[in-house]
């Protein structure tokens, strides 16, 4: 009897294959890889997951900044930096027992600063960008970003480091026209075209960030209201903007009980450190919103 050829059963519909994997946790990344051995439908779905995010989290700086080198200089890599949507790097804590090779962690950055910018041109579905740099050494970095190469839409943007002078940060931001949720901070005085960011509906920063964020926005419900710009400075010239604010964050000491219900007639919604305001007034206050 002559051998029976194997059976060419059908593999299982793509759909099926993607729901089982998107089962795993983000951080079994071992089970990922041993995933996208097994099949192409498995090996597509599998490696969009362990490349969907790129972040310093767990690297040495000298790690990441290797990361980056293979990211920009390895074809295969490269190709795969189109499945990157969030990109997470804190410099923030950098230190001598993290890997530094300088007594200043400036000497890492500017280093990593060599390669980012170039990885983001690759990028090219991001979505979600964080960056956390210490505020006293931290540099005006977007005017080193590629403009016209950057190809990404961002959703989300959490940009802590040194802007107020940065020209090409607010150029940045008017090139995203799908961006929903903006954290700021120190500040920013460059003006933002007021016919960008339409899509804005969060933004957290200091007064100086609303300033430039909310005029001509009112999709902008949301706000999150992080440090004071100065101690006679309520935001009184914003009451116009704030007119429409439904949620409203608010750090210790910024405002009186009685500026938020003046400068926010339209809110529904409050978190504030309730151990700054005494009880009864607080008890008072809400009732009133």
């Amino acid at each position: 009897m002559p051998p029976r050829k194997p059976s060419k059963r059908p593999g299982l519909p793509w759909k099926v294959v993607a729901e089982v994997i998107n089962f795993v946790p983000e951080e079994r990344r071992e089970t990922l890889c041993a995933l996208c051995l097994t099949s192409r439908a498995a090996y597509l779905e599998a490696s969009r997951l362990l490349h969907c995010s790129f972040s310093n989290k767990y690297d040495t700086p000298q790690r990441h900044i290797k990361r980056l080198r293979l990211l920009l200089s390895n074809p295969t890599i490269t190709r795969l930096a189109s499945l990157i949507q969030s990109y997470d790097v804190d410099v923030s804590e950098l230190d001598t027992d993290r890997g530094c090779f300088d007594d200043s962690p400036n000497a890492e950055v500017e280093e990593m600063w060599m390669y980012i910018p170039r990885a983001l041109t690759l990028m090219v579905n991001l979505k979600r960008l964080r960056y956390v740099e210490d505020a006293e050494w931290q540099m005006p970095r977007a005017q080193g970003l590629s403009m016209d190469l950057i190809k990404f839409q961002l959703e989300e943007l959490h940009w802590e480091l040194f802007v107020d002078e940065d020209v090409g940060f607010a150029k940045f931001l008017e090139g995203q026209h799908q961006l929903k949720s903006l954290y700021l901070t120190p500040g920013l005085r460059t003006p933002v075209a007021h016919d960008a960011c339409k899509r804005l509906v969060y933004v957290e920063g200091p007064l100086s960030v609303f300033r430039k964020i909310l005029p001509g926005r009112p999709n902008i419900k949301q706000i999150r209201w992080i440090t004071a710009d100065g101690p006679n400075d309520d935001g009184s010239s914003l009451q116009g903007e704030f007119d429409r604010i439904t949620h409203l964050s608010l750090a210790p000491n910024i405002l009186s009980n009685d500026c938020i219900a003046k400068l926010f007639p339209s809110l529904l919604y409050l978190e504030i450190d309730a151990s700054t305001l005494p009880s009864v007034s607080l008890q008072l206050f809400l009732r009133r919103i």
